[in-house]
């Protein structure tokens, strides 16, 4: 795709607030910044003296939410839990997206019947549904307005075209993605057993997140956002969001203490 000629977007708070520098010389200039700062191996975040940094354990997520995202930054390693039970209504197949309509939940289907227990690792996606269409549709219309969306999402389209058929696969791939858009060591180590991390301490956040539960405190964090003059700033939506609206600054945000 030529992005030399993609006209800055244009949004504010009277609706028409033009940013001057194209989107190309904004993102080589931020681009150029982060370079400089990944130089060296990525720095740990220095603890509050209040708090500890510590093992961290997550379970999957499908385009999980900011603050997925910066409990697995600041943690000194991460877990994945491999050996769980799927459970219903959670990130583990869904995501939240800031829309025209305000949040907006994506959710991948799954096949499963009523009742059923099904380790996580071996839940198949429902493919005879349209799904990533549908919610490739639904990210563009959402985000095709934001100042990085046309730099970023070429890097993303096969995650809405590829066939994947387990959700455990696609969730990994999506955080792979994500770790290398934001140039960061993607780094995990997956549970021997359930909730087993051979670590200790070991914070447990696999129930620590949740889509009609989102970390409002984020919203002490605000950024600019595409329909923020409509809803105010929709604090913990999916990393998308982050990444669509800030870029290269996405890492400063996620590694930044609340």
């Amino acid at each position: 795709m030529i992005r030399a000629g993609v006209e800055p977007t244009t949004y504010g708070l009277e609706g028409r607030c033009s940013i001057q520098l194209s989107y190309r010389t904004v993102f080589r200039r931020k681009s150029n910044e982060l370079n400089e700062k990944h130089k060296q191996p990525r720095k740990k975040l220095t603890p509050l003296p209040s708090q500890k940094v510590m093992n961290t354990l997550l379970t999957t997520a499908y385009w999980a939410p900011v603050s997925y995202y910066r409990a697995w930054l600041q943690a000194d390693s991460v877990y994945m839990e491999a050996h769980e039970n799927y459970l219903r209504q959670t990130y583990r197949n869904r995501c939240v997206i800031g829309s025209a309509n305000g949040p907006q939940h994506l959710s991948v289907p799954i096949v499963h019947r009523s009742g059923e227990k099904i380790p996580i690792r071996d839940v198949r996606i429902d493919s005879s549904v349209a799904w990533q269409r549908i919610h490739y549709k639904t990210v563009v219309s959402a985000y095709r307005r934001s100042p990085f969306f046309e730099y970023y999402i070429d890097d993303l389209l096969d995650l809405f075209r590829k066939r994947f058929d387990f959700l455990f696969d696609l969730n990994l791939e999506i955080d792979r993605r994500v770790f290398g858009l934001l140039r960061l060591p993607f780094q995990y180590n997956l549970t021997a057993g359930f909730r087993e991390t051979g670590e200790a301490p070991c914070l447990n956040l696999s129930d620590g997140f949740n889509p009609r539960h989102r970390d409002l405190s984020l919203s002490n964090m605000p950024y600019e956002q595409v329909f923020g003059n409509k809803f105010g700033f929709m604090p913990d939506l999916s990393i998308m969001d982050l990444i669509f609206h800030t870029g290269p600054d996405a890492v400063s945000f996620l590694m930044k203490k609340n």
